[in-house]
């Protein structure tokens, strides 16, 4: 990806909380769902927060988002079996 794509890439997460934030009562699942791509050592976006920083529902999230793209394949490489992701 370009430094322009990735940077797009990097904003669905925030996106996502502004649109999620503005129904009633969607206060906490906008949070989680902004913590999607997060980890627990830091490296994550679009915050880099630490393990710390996250519930169980955002690592809960974030492992499955985790293992689904995993499964999927990627221009940089193929897919992984269940048990390899």
């Amino acid at each position: 990806l370009t430094a322009g794509e990735l940077e797009r890439v990097r904003l669905h997460p925030y996106l996502t909380v502004r649109i999620l934030s503005q129904v009633e009562g969607l206060d906490i699942v906008a949070q989680v769902a902004g913590n999607h791509h997060e980890c627990l050592d830091g490296p994550g976006y679009p915050r880099g927060l630490p393990a710390t920083a996250l519930g169980v529902p955002d690592r809960l999230l974030a492992a499955a988002v985790a293992y689904q793209s995993a499964l999927e394949p990627r221009p940089y490489r193929g897919a992984l079996s269940g048990s390899a992701a």
